[in-house]
């Protein structure tokens, strides 16, 4: 192999040439070609091992990154923080990133102390208002609610201000309660003066407001009750001397009657005009006295007797007492008492004798046609009187109705039957009386309807 090259041009004739044996030539081509692959793989190696280095620079505050944002997200433990090991971009949002858990963690801090003091502050209310509720008079439910607010406040200088006239500049609740004889407005009752010289916010305002508010729910239920009492007090006693005082007539004129009946000589339809006269009054006279047994027990006057009573003679007198008003309106009236235990029972006769007798009558007068069964019987723990009848039956919305005061279901029938409606409403009251109970099944209207008298034996 020859090689040459031309001088410069000043030697322009002259030329260097170099010869060379081919073998000995390619022997060098090949060696240098063969260094050239080594330093190929050592370069390639190199770059791969200086890539990988800079690639785990750049991802790995990545993942760290990526790590502690789902620790965060499990755990919600925002006080975590980046360790920041270089200046590059990386470090700039790894700076960035601290920075956010800082402010969450800041702000996650303060809302969980806002919370925790609402929350204690809605224990405290309800504290409060389970005490506050519990008086009974105006001047204990101002007093109460003095302790309380001392117990909140750790501060004891409090004042109760009749006057609306106070001191503006300290810090003081005011209390409205409802005028209930003046259309129901909101008028001045006092003020409660607090030993702050501020609120620290509107919640810390909020919270003692909602006190000013129980409290005079309070005063307002306590006024409601007063009046309501007062007003039926008023109302037992105009009826107890009402009825005390029309008794006296009303018997004076059923002797009358009855004299008349018996020994004057009178045609039929004088007779019967008397005898109208008699049963009008009787009628009257049961009235009342329903209303004055009505009256003693809303007043509390009326007291059970109770004393060893034989449960079947009661129950076997009422029915024999009934027997002929069932006959004359064709109505059977059947008497079952193989499931009773016939001993000695602790009862008030008086009240049981006229809490089956009222069952048994209403059933009586509200069938037309067909039977009405009187049951007794007993189980380890109660004694039942059950009437059942084939009468005019009620309504599922009408049976609560039928044990309030003066009141009947508006029907075809009842239209022709005299009733004060007081009958199951006494009856209901004197069983509760006697620790006892009645309930009223029916099905609906023309299905008949089931009376249950039940008596506890532990009462």
């Amino acid at each position: 192999v020859i090689v040459y090259e031309k001088l410069s041009p000043i030697l322009d004739e002259w030329y260097v040439v170099y010869a060379v044996d081919k073998d000995v030539a390619l022997e060098f081509l090949y060696d240098f070609v063969s260094f050239m692959l080594y330093m190929s793989f050592i370069i390639f190696i190199l770059i791969l091992y200086v890539s990988i280095k800079q690639s785990k620079e750049i991802v790995k505050p990545i993942e760290e990154l990526t790590a502690i944002t789902n620790e965060i997200t499990k755990t919600h433990n925002y006080s975590t923080e980046l360790r920041v090991s270089s200046q590059n971009e990386i470090a700039i949002l790894t700076r960035s990133f601290n920075d956010m858990l800082k402010t969450t963690s800041s702000a996650l801090t303060s809302l969980e102390e806002e919370n925790k003091l609402r929350l204690q502050r809605f224990t405290q209310l309800i504290d409060v208002f389970n005490t506050i509720i519990q008086t009974k008079s105006e001047e204990e439910c101002i007093n109460v609610s003095l302790q309380e607010i001392r117990k909140l406040t750790k501060k004891d200088n409090l004042h109760f201000l009749k006057e609306e006239n106070r001191d503006i500049n300290k810090i003081s609740i005011d209390l409205y309660v409802t005028d209930f004889q003046n259309d129901d407005k909101k008028v001045y009752f006092g003020s409660i003066e607090l030993d702050i010289n501020g609120y620290k916010d509107n919640n810390e305002e909020n919270f003692y407001n909602s006190i000013a508010s129980m409290i005079t729910l309070q005063l307002d239920k306590i006024r409601l009750i007063k009046k309501t009492m007062s007003a039926s007090k008023a109302k037992s006693a105009f009826i107890s001397n009402m009825s005390h005082e029309l008794r006296t007539p009303l018997n004076a004129i059923i002797g009358f009657a009855q004299y008349m009946i018996e020994y004057e000589e009178l045609n039929e339809e004088q007779k019967e005009t008397i005898s109208n006269i008699e049963s009008s009054a009787q009628y009257l006279l049961g009235m009342i006295n329903d209303i004055l047994d009505i009256a003693k027990i809303e007043a509390g006057k009326m007291n059970a007797n109770i004393q060893s009573v034989n449960i079947f003679d009661i129950v076997k007198s009422s029915y024999d007492m009934l027997y002929f008003l069932a006959k004359e309106k064709g109505i059977k009236l059947n008497f079952i008492f193989k499931d009773f235990q016939n001993k000695e029972y602790k009862s008030d006769p008086k009240m049981f004798k006229q809490i089956v007798l009222n069952i048994l009558s209403n059933a009586i007068k509200f069938t037309q046609e067909g039977e009405v069964i009187l049951e007794l019987l007993n189980n380890d723990k109660n004694i039942f009187v059950k009437v059942k009848d084939s009468g005019i039956g009620v309504s599922q919305e009408d049976i609560k109705n039928l044990f309030n005061d003066f009141t009947q279901v508006e029907n075809v029938m009842q239209k022709s039957h005299k009733g004060t409606g007081l009958g199951l409403s006494l009856s209901k009251k004197m069983a509760n009386i006697l620790g006892g109970d009645i309930i009223l099944e029916s099905k609906g209207i023309g299905t008949g309807t089931l009376c249950i008298f039940s008596l506890p034996l532990t009462k």
